[in-house]
């Protein structure tokens, strides 16, 4: 499709992107989706210290 003004082809550009962001899945959705991934790893154990983790990582 070509505009026949740059002022067209903003407005046009626009509403394709409006369109785009409607057909998206809402985002309360996808955080239910990785909150739902982060739940299947199971509990997170209270005595991981990331700061090491993260040290030793780096090489620190």
């Amino acid at each position: 499709m070509n505009a026949a003004s740059k002022t067209e082809a903003v407005r046009i550009a626009l509403l394709h992107e409006l369109e785009r962001n409607h057909a998206r899945k809402p985002l309360r959705d996808r955080i239910a989706v990785l909150q739902a991934k982060y739940a299947a790893l199971g509990p997170s154990d209270p005595n991981f210290d990331m700061k090491a983790f993260t040290d030793e990582a780096w090489e620190d």
